[in-house]
């Protein structure tokens, strides 16, 4: 009883959490634009004059049609993109190189990129100083690679984690043919009354690595790193909500509209007719899912990354409003909720406080967003944590220090 209690504790604080991202609008005072050029590149050009772009891909979150956009965009724009995989502990450089391989490039010197000593890493200094769009599965964190006085800003994309779970499941395990084998691995993969807990977009933008536990640390932690980082991330995009989300990469990557062409057909790419095999639908799983009490431990499973996700919503709907402004689609249709409610597998299952709250930031007239009752902000309950660890740490050592001082019993008579 009072593990539940705990964790309802846990909750309550996990959405205050997730609405007081929307009181946070620092990232979006400056906005370090790219333009779209049709002059012809040189690879060996130094371009720390331009803004850099690093894209966080977010597993099973339409994360390979992102970096097909970047790729295209480079081409036609006269652009640089390195793609980064494989990357160990996160990906954060270390010392003269990325932790990360280099997949896939445009517009750049391999030899200069990787340097001339036959490094199989790319060379921090020339990686963060040659390149314009930086991209893959790394975490968090890698603005450590862009030179001093560098502009920079982030971007990634999230999805329902319910359908990430899923699409997950089957993406690795290719034999997932019906809705009983999905079924069957689901419960494989989370027993009934297991106390595990998904991590998908926490991992990539906690920087679980660079957490005092590491992969270890509990789950609060972990979700209050992730919120903090969110809030220094420009570009959120939400893959229930594409056509806002190309608006946003339009706006930062293209403001002149040079390339109007390519990027209506992104945006209308949601509207094309799905050509894939129907003999399996989301929409079957879930109802699947819901059949029994399974769907409770599916719920707590969730938890966290539903949480994540309700704040990355938030962060979607403010970088419309500050990036698009009047051109926000938002303001239109119906808004973000009525899109939301159309396209997720599972509304119930995320906290509706926090998706209204979102929802009313480009409303019409705009309205209250959050109770007037104050909120701290990620990045204060970030700070307010290590501050306590470094005091328990404090006394922790005073402690073990008298006790070193105090003379055995013996040796004081």
């Amino acid at each position: 009883m009072r593990s539940v209690a705990a964790l309802l504790c846990v909750l309550a604080q996990a959405h205050a959490l997730a609405r007081s991202t929307l009181q946070n609008v620092t990232v979006y005072q400056t906005l370090p634009r790219l333009e779209c050029s049709k002059e012809e590149t040189n690879k060996a050009a130094d371009v720390r004059d331009e803004p850099a772009i690093l894209f966080v891909h977010v597993f099973k979150a339409a994360g390979s049609s992102v970096r097909g956009i970047f790729r295209r965009y480079a081409e036609k724009c006269n652009k640089r993109w390195a793609c980064l995989v494989q990357c160990q502990k996160g990906g954060s450089p270390r010392g003269a190189t990325v932790p990360c391989r280099l997949r896939d490039m445009v517009n750049l010197n391999r030899r200069l990129v990787m340097g001339e000593d036959g490094r199989r890493n790319p060379r921090t200094e020339n990686l963060g100083a040659l390149s314009h769009i930086v991209g893959g599965h790394f975490h968090y964190g890698m603005h450590t690679l862009v030179p001093q006085g560098r502009s920079y800003f982030y971007v990634t994309v999230v999805r329902e984690p319910l359908s990430t779970w899923i699409s997950g499941m089957r993406y690795h395990d290719k034999s997932l043919k019906t809705v009983q084998d999905v079924r069957n691995a689901a419960e494989k993969f989370l027993p009934r009354g297991s106390n595990r807990f998904y991590q998908n977009g926490l991992t990539y933008l906690g920087a679980v690595d660079g957490l005092p536990l590491g992969r270890k640390a509990p789950m609060p932690e972990k979700l209050v790193s992730a919120l903090s980082n969110l809030e220094d991330v420009l570009v959120v995009g939400v893959v229930e909500s594409w056509s806002t989300t190309i608006d946003l990469l339009q706006a930062m990557l293209d403001p002149t509209d040079r390339a109007p062409f390519m990027w209506d057909r992104y945006r209308d790419a949601s509207k094309k007719k799905n050509t894939a095999s129907k003999s399996l639908s989301s929409v079957d799983i879930v109802r699947d899912l819901r059949g029994d009490g399974y769907w409770g431990d599916i719920r707590r499973f969730l938890l966290f990354e539903n949480a994540f996700y309700a704040a990355a919503i938030a962060r979607h709907a403010l970088a419309c409003k500050h990036v698009l402004g009047e051109d926000c689609r938002l303001r239109r249709q119906g808004g973000l909720g009525v899109l939301l409610n159309a396209s997720l597998l599972a509304p119930d299952l995320l906290p509706s406080g926090d998706i209204d709250a979102a929802s009313l930031v480009n409303s019409q007239p705009e309205k209250p967003r959050v109770s007037p009752v104050a909120v701290a902000s990620a990045h204060a309950v970030l700070a307010e944590a290590q501050r306590r660890r470094a005091v328990k740490d404090k006394i922790r050592k005073n402690r073990s220090k008298k006790k070193k001082k105090l003379l055995p019993v013996t040796e004081q008579l």
